[in-house]
C-alpha cells in the first residue's frame, strides 16, 4: 500500500530560519513565557512569608512597651497644655479689648491715688511697705500680696483685714481644685478674682504710702512738690479701670503658667523620642525579613528565567508564529489563541474566528468538490483543528466530511465525543460499507457534519488492485459531500494523499512544545515526497483536554435516548456525571 514516489514540491518561498537577535529574542521571549505561572505562585508564596516574618515581632511581646506608654501620656499631657495655652492666649487678648473698651467709654470716677514718693529715710515703716510694694509688684504672687497686706500700717484697717482673708481663701480653693473637664474654667474664675483681690491691695497700698511720704514731707518742710502732689491728687481714673487691669494681669499669669508648663512637658516629650529612638533597632533592622525576602523573589524569578532560557536554547521551540513562518517557507493560515469549550459545537470565538478564515482560504477556488488534509506531530491539536474546521465549513451550510486516519490514537472520535470503530479501516478492508460506518455528529446542533471515525487497528489492509477499488468507492462517497477533511498523522499523509490526490495540506504545530529541527524535518519530508504544504496553523490556546480511549468508552456506555447522529448536548450532560471506579 506504499505510495508511488512524487517529484518534490519546491516551497512558495525558502526557508530563513531566525538567526542573531531575533532568534535570542524569540527564545527570551518563549522563555518569560514559561516562567509566568511560576513567578505567580512564586510571588505569592514569598509575600506570604513576607507579611509574616512582618508580623511576628507584633505578635511577640514588646521590651520597649513601657516606654512607649510613657512617650504617649507625655504627648497626651502637652497636648492639654497647649490647648491651655492657646486659652490664656485669648483670655489676654479679650481682657486687652475690655481694657480699651472701659478706657475708651465714659464713666464714673474715683481720685487717683497720689503719686508714689520715696519715704523719708527717718520714717522705717514707709520704708518697709515701699519695699513690700515694689516686691508685690515684681513677684506677682498671693504671697506677696498677703506679706503687703500684713504690714503694720494697713493690717489694722478692716478692709485690709478682709482682702487678706478673701485672698487667701481664694488661693486655697485654687489649690484644692480636682481634675475633671471643669478644672480649667474654674482655674481661670479663680485666678482672676484672686489678681483683682491682690491688685485691689497694692491699691489701697499706694494710697497709705503716699499719705505716709506727703506727711513726711510736711514735717520736715518741703513743699517744692506740693503743685506736683496737687496735681497728683486732680487726676481722676475710672473706677472699673482698675477691674480691667486687674483682670489683663490675672490673664497674662495664666498664660505664663500655661506656657511654663508647656515647655516644660514639650522638653520632656523631646527627652522621652531620643531614649526610645536609642534602643529601639533601626528601620534597616526592622525591615530585614522584607528585604531578604524580597531578594530571594528576585532570585527566585531569575534563577527560573535562567533555566528556562537554558533549557530552551539547548533545544529551541516555536516561539510564535513569525518564526514558525520563517522555517516552514511557508504561510501561517491560522493563529489559535482561545482555549475551546466543551463540545466542538459550543464553540463560539470572539472577534475574528481563525478556522473560518482558514476554511474561506482552503475553498478559494470555487469548485464543488475541495478536500484538505490537516497533519501534526500532535495528534490531539491536529483533531482539534481539524474538528474546528469542519464546525466553520458547517456555519456556512456546507455538507462536510471529517476523516479520521489514525486508529491508535482516534483523537477525532475522542474530540467528537464518538465511538472510534468500526471506521475507515473496517471499510477500507470491505467489513462495512462507507455509509455504515459515517455517523452524522452535529445534526442535534444544525451542522452538516459527518464524521468518518478511524475503526479498529488491523493488520490486513488492502493492497494493490483491492487498495484502488476502496479508493473509487471512497471517492463515489465524498464526492456527496461539498468539503471532505482528513486528520492524519505524519506517517499517514502519504495514505491521505492517495485517496484525495493534489490536495492542500496544512501542518499544525504548537508554540513552546514543537522543536524548530524536528517542525523543519517534517516539512522537508513531506515537500520530497511531493506534498503541498498550504500553510501552517499556529496553536498558543490551552492544550484541549480530551478523554482517554477508556474514558470515552465508559462516557459512550452511559449514554441514554441516544438520537440519531448524536447530541453534544447529551455528552455534555455524561461529562458531567461521575465514571465508575473514578468516584
Amino acid at each position: 500500500m506504499s505510495a508511488p514516489p512524487s517529484p518534490p514540491v519546491a516551497p512558495s518561498h525558502p526557508p530563513r530560519p531566525l538567526s542573531g537577535r531575533e532568534w535570542v529574542a524569540a527564545r527570551a521571549t518563549l522563555a518569560a513565557r514559561r516562567s509566568v505561572r511560576f513567578a505567580r505562585t512564586w510571588a505569592m508564596a514569598v509575600g506570604a512569608l513576607t507579611v509574616i516574618a512582618m508580623l511576628v515581632p507584633f505578635a511577640s511581646s514588646d521590651p520597649l512597651a513601657a516606654d512607649r506608654a510613657r512617650l504617649e501620656r507625655l504627648a497626651a499631657d502637652t497636648l492639654l497644655t497647649a490647648q491651655r495655652v492657646r486659652r490664656g492666649e485669648g483670655g489676654v487678648t479679650a481682657a486687652e479689648s475690655l481694657l480699651a473698651v472701659v478706657r475708651a467709654t465714659p464713666g464714673v470716677n474715683r481720685p487717683a491715688p497720689p503719686v508714689r514718693r520715696a519715704p523719708a529715710p527717718s520714717d522705717p515703716a514707709a520704708m518697709a511697705l515701699a519695699s513690700a510694694i515694689q516686691e508685690a509688684r515684681r513677684l506677682r504672687t498671693v504671697d506677696a500680696w498677703l506679706a503687703v497686706a500684713s504690714q503694720p500700717t494697713l493690717s489694722g484697717g478692716p478692709r485690709m483685714r478682709a482682702l487678706a482673708d478673701t485672698l487667701a481663701a481664694l488661693a486655697r480653693q485654687r489649690d484644692e481644685l480636682p481634675t475633671g473637664p471643669e478644672r480649667d474654667q474654674r482655674l481661670a474664675a479663680l485666678t482672676q478674682r484672686i489678681g483683682r483681690t491682690g491688685y485691689t491691695i497694692l491699691a489701697i497700698a499706694d494710697n497709705r504710702l503716699a499719705g505716709m511720704t506727703t506727711g513726711a514731707a510736711a514735717d520736715s518742710g518741703e513743699t517744692s512738690d506740693a503743685p506736683q502732689a496737687n496735681e497728683t491728687a486732680s487726676r481722676s481714673v475710672r473706677a472699673d479701670t482698675l477691674a480691667a487691669l486687674s483682670a489683663l494681669e490675672a490673664a497674662r499669669d495664666t498664660l505664663g503658667s500655661a506656657r511654663r508648663a508647656h515647655d516644660s512637658l514639650s522638653a520632656a516629650v523631646h527627652a522621652a523620642e531620643a531614649a526610645l529612638g536609642a534602643s529601639q533597632p533601626t528601620r534597616l533592622r526592622a525591615a530585614a525579613p522584607a528585604i531578604a525576602l524580597g531578594t530571594i523573589l528576585v532570585l527566585g524569578l531569575l534563577l527560573r528565567f535562567g533555566t528556562a532560557l537554558r533549557a530552551e536554547m539547548r533545544s529551541p521551540t516555536l516561539a510564535h508564529a513569525h518564526e514558525a513562518e520563517r522555517t516552514a517557507g511557508a504561510p501561517v493560515v491560522a493563529v489559535v489563541r482561545e482555549a475551546l469549550l466543551d463540545g466542538p459545537a459550543r464553540y463560539r470565538p470572539s472577534g475574528v474566528d481563525p478556522f473560518r478564515m482558514l476554511y474561506l482560504g482552503l475553498t478559494a477556488t470555487g469548485t464543488r468538490a475541495r478536500t484538505a488534509i490537516v497533519t501534526g506531530s500532535d495528534p490531539v491539536i491536529a483533531a482539534a483543528v481539524g474538528g474546528r474546521l469542519a464546525i466553520a465549513a458547517a456555519a456556512d451550510h456546507r455538507t462536510t466530511l471529517v476523516v479520521d486516519l489514525d486508529p491508535q490514537e482516534i483523537a477525532l472520535a475522542r474530540t467528537f465525543r464518538e465511538r472510534a470503530e468500526p471506521g475507515f479501516t473496517d471499510a477500507l478492508t470491505g467489513a462495512f460499507k462507507w455509509r455504515e460506518v459515517a455517523r452524522p455528529v452535529g445534526s442535534s446542533d444544525g451542522l452538516p457534519i459527518t464524521l468518518l471515525p478511524a475503526g479498529t487497528e488491523r493488520d490486513d489492509l488492502p493492497e494493490g488492485d483491492a487498495f484502488l477499488r476502496a479508493c473509487e468507492e471512497f471517492t463515489r462517497f465524498r464526492s456527496t459531500y461539498e468539503l471532505t477533511i482528513l486528520v492524519a498523522s505524519p506517517a499517514q499523509v502519504a495514505l491521505a494523499a492517495r485517496l484525495v490526490e493534489r490536495t492542500p495540506l496544512v501542518h499544525c504545530v504548537t508554540t513552546g512544545t514543537t522543536a524548530i529541527t524536528d517542525f523543519s524535518t517534517e516539512i522537508a519530508r513531506l515537500r520530497a515526497d511531493g506534498h503541498k504544504v498550504h500553510g501552517v496553523v499556529v496553536w498558543e490556546a490551552v492544550r484541549p483536554q480530551l478523554p482517554s480511549r477508556a474514558e470515552l468508552a465508559a462516557l459512550l456506555s452511559k449514554r441514554k435516548g441516544r438520537t440519531p447522529g448524536g447530541s453534544f448536548e447529551a455528552v455534555k450532560k455524561a461529562v458531567s456525571k461521575p465514571i465508575k471506579g473514578q468516584q
